[in-house]
């Protein structure tokens, strides 16, 4: 459960997206979607933040996440748990995808985020 989670929110959140597609029909075609949404990003500097995969991950194809967004260093070990749930439940066959270099993990603001590379330039002062 990600560090903002909590066991009783009716909000849908990352843990309710892996027990979803542990429900569904093993026939049925099963996706995903990562993101860091309820696990902490903020921070004060650009050493406080990581990278975390997100994308969609189907039991039909490959895995295709990319390392795109940004998050708490410290938040990064229940999300690398978080990401591992989700891969072992929605069980995706072998493969994967080329992901462009969406740029480095930086504290803008006190949020962790990710600017260069393929992803969004950084603001003033980021």
């Amino acid at each position: 459960m990600g560090p903002e989670q909590d066991a009783s929110s009716s909000d849908a959140g990352p843990h309710d997206d892996a027990d979803r597609a542990s429900d569904a029909n093993g026939d049925a075609n099963v996706c995903v979607t990562l993101s860091t949404t309820g696990f902490d990003k903020s921070c004060k500097q650009n050493a406080d933040c990581g990278l975390a995969s997100v994308g969609t991950v189907c039991s039909s194809g490959p895995v295709c996440t990319c390392a795109a967004e940004g998050i708490a260093s410290s938040a990064e070990s229940a999300y690398q748990t978080y990401y591992q749930n989700v891969i072992a439940t929605v069980k995706p066959p072998p493969g994967g995808c080329m992901c462009p270099n969406f740029g480095a993990p930086v504290c803008i603001h006190g949020t962790c985020s990710v600017c260069g590379g393929a992803g969004p330039a950084c603001p003033d002062g980021g």
